[in-house]
């Protein structure tokens, strides 16, 4: 990535995949920020509008997080 010098991450073009995975790889007291999508209820992969939010896929891995917006 332009302009970051340190190598401590991680490119991951898969949102489902990075989410889960950022999920597993924190620690007590990480904080996980997952910006980007907002309320859009569809990703589009290749002018394919595919069904997606992010709330899902937390309720999927965190079913015990409460997600506002």
């Amino acid at each position: 990535l332009a302009g970051i010098s340190d190598k401590n991450y991680i490119v991951n073009q898969d949102r489902v995949s990075a989410i889960k995975l950022a999920i597993s790889e924190s620690k007590s007291g990480d904080i996980i920020l997952i910006a980007g999508k907002g309320s859009e209820s569809y990703q589009e992969i290749n002018g394919k509008k595919i069904k997606y939010t992010e709330k899902e896929v937390l309720k999927d891995f965190l079913p015990w997080l409460c997600v506002f917006y």
